[in-house]
């Protein structure tokens, strides 16, 4: 990375001593900077259940194969370089919400990064990586994914797939991640429209319903 001068984002297991007795641990991602070191970091705030952590937190005292995780508090959100962006782990990308954070921030581009392995050879890896092409279109702006063993790929803003690797190949990915304009309508906005729209369907749906009963009946 000093030789290059390029910044690397790169993802990480954590783990740390509390004040008080114990151990913490996060699935972590940390932004390096060349002759700088790590100048920001993420700990990821929606853990896998049942693989990063069990909801009951009495259960998280035997070993169930689990990886104990703490969840983040604080989005992420990186700003050190010329242009901000907007950092989610793994299946986070499935969520909305984060990403309409990060949008609403200032992110101008998003990045995923992910450990797809233990999918192995299943439709899993494609579907994980379709996720992103949601988040690019709802944020409108472009979408980076980084995955150990695939799908990486470059999404613009519309949701077009312009570069992508396929899984499980040893392959080197360059491309030009596309920058958001800012906030959309549903990041101000949010989800409010899902229910409305299905309320106007469902509405129309019992009127038509109800017209095509009274033909018959006439």
């Amino acid at each position: 990375m000093t030789r290059t001068g390029i910044p690397l984002l790169a993802g990480f297991p954590d783990g740390g001593a509390l004040p008080g007795g114990g151990y913490r641990f996060s699935n972590s991602a940390g932004l390096l900077l060349p002759n700088r070191g790590m100048v920001g970091r993420y700990d990821k705030r929606h853990l896998v259940p049942f693989s990063e952590s069990l909801r009951l937190p009495l259960l998280n005292h035997f070993d169930f194969g689990q990886s104990d995780f703490s969840a983040g508090t604080e989005p992420g959100y990186f700003d050190q370089l010329d242009v901000p962006f907007g950092a989610t782990i793994c299946f986070e990308a499935i969520f909305p919400g984060p990403a309409r954070e990060l949008a609403n921030l200032g992110a101008r581009y998003l990045v995923n990064l992910t450990n797809d392995q233990w999918f192995g050879d299943s439709a899993a890896p494609a579907q994980h990586f379709q996720m992103n092409v949601l988040r690019a279109i709802e944020n409108h702006m472009g979408v980076a994914r980084a995955a150990n063993t695939g799908i990486s790929g470059v999404i613009d803003p519309y949701g077009f797939i312009r570069r992508q690797t396929a899984p499980f190949t040893r392959q080197q990915l360059v491309g030009v991640v596309e920058l958001g304009s800012g906030p959309t309508f549903y990041d101000r906005n949010g989800n409010w429209i899902l229910p409305v729209a299905g309320g106007v369907l469902a509405l129309v749906t019992l009127t038509l319903l109800g017209i095509g009963r009274r033909r018959r009946s006439a």
